[in-house]
């Protein structure tokens, strides 16, 4: 058992209220609202595209056919709000794209493509008329500024790390729009008392979104892998021989980010193909749970001599030819620090779960091991150990 003596209270922050002037709720119909054409869940290549273009994608991306057989089948229930910002007289949507786009479409099959259209006319078929009622009118919260610090907090929240998380990828395009848009330039800690996650957290996607921009920049073979990848990369980035070998800090200051890799650009390429493959060549690393034993032979000097000379690289031998295992508990340590950190908002939100306090009692357990062979270091940060523990699960 491990008995937490002296507590630390954690500050708690709140967005300012809008101005008055700022916000107003209206009742639109859904022809008079468009989807967000930056969005951050669109592939960076789609982003500002027509209309015409961000319907298709929401058709073969967002899977916005089971919102359609949701309201087939058990109605349309407007529990969630829709939240946009006004530009010029229009407005767009920024919370909501996915059910507006569903709307649009059932009320008039004729938006959709032609490949769709058999799927979306069976749907149109099926709506009741009170639903096409009350689809024909939506309450929208309307701002006039889509950087408004409220809009951005509740979006970024609810996504980052709130009920409706989105991939690790688009939270990462997120925080980029935050961050290198003239209009807000946040810092990590702006980001992250907004998001109600850590500034570490934020800087490690800001970095790994950075690194496949800069990759991209130079036109790496395998960067689109990468992106596709994106948790792989993240996890990747966790590990100190991964950022040793390219030459990545973490600073603290997103404008000192914004190429992270500053090693030679042989580093690099060689990292992406490696990790990812190309289309013309294989990944080494064929099992992302390998990641800290590829830190480790990404360190080793005589690992990246075989990898480089090899004609048909194995990671089995690379990781054989870092020797020691010294470098593999040092990185499987701060992999656990990071998965640690990352859980510590999550799990505020889940602490009545039986699932999530079965995990915790597990961590406790390997920790209290880990605790034994450092007596003076659970001292010093305020941990009592007595003396059983329970075997890990």
């Amino acid at each position: 058992m491990i008995k937490k003596l002296a507590p630390k209270s954690a500050a708690r922050t709140q967005s300012p209220r809008p101005a008055p002037d700022s916000v107003s709720t209206r009742t639109l119909a859904p022809t008079e609202l468009l989807l967000d054409p930056n969005n951050p869940r669109l592939p960076p290549g789609e982003r500002g595209k027509s209309q015409t273009r961000l319907i298709q994608l929401m058709l073969e991306r967002f899977d916005i056919a089971e919102i359609a057989e949701s309201i087939c089948s058990a109605g349309f229930l407007p529990l969630d709000p829709f939240i946009g910002y006004e530009e010029h007289g229009t407005t767009y949507i920024l919370e909501g794209n996915r059910r507006l786009a569903t709307i649009k479409l059932l009320l008039d099959p004729s938006l959709v493509p032609d490949e769709f259209r058999r799927t979306w006319s069976a749907f149109n078929a099926r709506l009741r008329p009170e639903d096409r009622q009350e689809m024909a009118q939506i309450d929208v919260r309307v701002y006039q500024d889509r950087r408004d610090v409220n809009v951005l907090s509740y979006i970024g929240y609810r996504h980052v790390n709130g009920v409706m998380s989105w991939e690790a990828e688009e939270k990462a395009a997120f925080i980029a729009q935050l961050i290198e848009d003239d209009g807000i330039k946040w810092t990590y800690a702006d980001v992250a008392a907004k998001l109600g996650s850590k500034p570490n957290y934020v800087e490690k996607l800001y970095v790994a979104h950075r690194l496949i921009e800069q990759a991209k920049e130079e036109k790496v073979p395998g960067h689109d892998r990468m992106r596709k990848q994106f948790g792989v990369l993240t996890r990747a980035l966790q590990s100190p021989g991964v950022t040793k070998f390219l030459e990545i800090g973490f600073p603290g200051d997103p404008t000192k980010s914004q190429r992270p890799s500053n090693g030679n650009d042989r580093n690099l390429e060689d990292f992406v193909r490696w990790t990812f493959g190309t289309d013309s060549a294989k990944p080494v690393l064929e099992d992302s749970r390998d990641l800290t034993k590829w830190g480790q032979a990404l360190s080793s000097t005589e690992s990246v001599r075989y990898l480089r000379a090899a004609k048909d690289p194995r990671f089995d031998r690379a990781f054989a030819k870092s020797g020691g295992p010294k470098e593999g508990l040092i990185d499987a340590l701060m992999s656990a620090g990071d998965y640690l950190e990352e859980a510590v908002p999550l799990v505020r939100q889940h602490k009545q779960d039986t699932e999530v306090q079965n995990a915790v009692a597990r961590c406790t357990d390997y920790l209290y091991q880990i605790l034994l062979s450092f007596p003076d270091l659970a001292k010093d940060q305020g941990l009592e150990l007595h003396d059983a523990t329970s075997s890990p699960q």
